[in-house]
């Protein structure tokens, strides 16, 4: 019975001061501008987070598209060759992968007078061809150049090129490198600049002619992988661990991880900072309120309610009043989201990769924009709340200085 009354008590005193912070003449104005200020934070801090994260995922899927989700290297020598081609076979078969091996190899490419350093992958006509450059059958083979390094070499599609391998030579003739011709069958367009600008690729025989010996030194994988059964796989083929070397995307691309992870980090910084504002705003506003309702609770002393529930119930209403604002600014943010999603057009220039907003929405996004705010407020609010506490002077005090 005890329970009841007090819950009926709590909520009549619940809906008596929303009644006088937001409709009264007597509205508290900094505190409920410090609400919404509340509400924007968590909607703003959602809105930057999920498009961030929508930027960097593209950033890294791009990537992962045409690098892989990892890497095998093994020595660069024609004595494993076999040995390579029976584990890409392994690897396919045991473990359902999408990947392929490859010949690896630093050249020079020459259209022309105009030269520039390019890497060579040298695919084996045997397996799939990566689904980025995937190509008609009859085309399978031949040469594919990315468009910015065509631009360098001002080549474009059937174009006749000559890669050059200053690591291999023709002793016979001075030391002269090596050199093949071949055509562009293919520009594309990767949208990954280092790729695009160094990378070419082509089907594995036509390096053998550089090289003269038959090399396979890659793996690339394409589809996530257990590392440990890579490494099984591997090891059966009686490969020792000085013979080979396996690296995820994550260890190819260090520099990248650690500048994602630090514009993220910096990001959550600098808007907890900006959301301290927020919290003096509450404090502000806090102070004020208690100071307005010291009468209001004297009438409810006299009503029956204890000075100690009456406390109770006032840190109940900020941590409810909290919630609510920030709750209130997840749903506003969530729906701007949406908008930007599904009915916003390319707004960027054709010059950037990204030419819409992307969103990419996560639970760990929703509960860092829930909670800044949310502790935030409740701490700052917990100092107005403590002062109030300190204020010893008895109801039947502050009843008798009333004129």
């Amino acid at each position: 019975m005890t329970s009841i009354s007090s819950s009926k008590a709590f909520f009549n005193y619940l809906k008596y001061f929303v009644r006088y912070i937001f409709v009264s003449k007597t509205r508290q104005r900094l505190l409920f501008i410090a609400l919404i200020g509340l509400v924007l934070s968590s909607s703003a801090l959602l809105i930057l987070q999920s498009t961030m994260t929508g930027l960097q995922n593209n950033l890294v899927n791009r990537s992962v598209m045409v690098t892989g989700h990892g890497l095998i290297i093994f020595k660069n020598s024609s004595e494993y060759y076999q040995q390579i081609l029976n584990i890409s076979h392994s690897l396919i078969n045991e473990l359902k992968l999408d990947l392929y091996p490859e010949y690896e190899l630093e050249l020079l490419v020459r259209n022309g007078p105009h030269i520039s350093a390019a890497v060579a992958h040298g695919l084996d006509s045997n397996f799939e061809l990566p689904k980025f450059i995937k190509e008609k059958e009859e085309q399978k083979g031949l040469t594919i150049v990315p468009v910015d390094l065509c631009s360098k070499l001002k080549a474009d599609h059937t174009s006749e090129i000559t890669l050059i391998s200053p690591a291999h030579t023709n002793a016979l003739l001075g030391d002269i490198p090596r050199e093949v011709s071949t055509y562009i069958a293919k520009v594309i367009e990767t949208k990954v600049p280092e790729i695009d600008q160094y990378h070419l690729w082509t089907r594995s025989s036509l390096l053998y002619n550089l090289s003269r010996e038959k090399i396979l030194n890659r793996i690339r994988i394409h589809s996530p992988f257990d590392l440990k059964k890579v490494t099984q796989i591997i090891k059966s083929n009686k490969l020792s661990e000085n013979d080979y070397q396996i690296k995820t995307w994550a260890n190819q691309n260090e520099s990248l991880v650690w500048a994602l992870n630090l514009e993220s980090s910096v990001m959550l910084f600098l808007f907890s900072i900006m959301t301290l504002l927020v919290g003096i705003s509450i404090t502000s506003g806090l102070l004020i309120f208690f100071d307005k309702i010291q009468l209001d609770l004297v009438s409810m002393w006299m009503l029956g309610i204890p000075k100690s529930t009456l406390e109770r119930f006032m840190g109940y209403f900020i941590n409810i009043l909290s919630f609510c604002s920030t709750l209130l600014g997840l749903i506003i943010g969530a729906i701007i989201l949406f908008i930007l999603d599904h009915y916003i057009p390319n707004i960027m220039p054709e010059i950037f990769v990204e030419q819409k907003i992307p969103v990419h929405i996560t639970i760990q996004g929703i509960l860092i924009s829930f909670l800044i705010p949310y502790l935030m407020a409740i701490i700052f609010s917990y100092f107005s709340l403590r002062n109030f506490r300190k204020d010893q002077r008895p109801f039947l005090t502050q009843l008798r200085s009333i004129n």
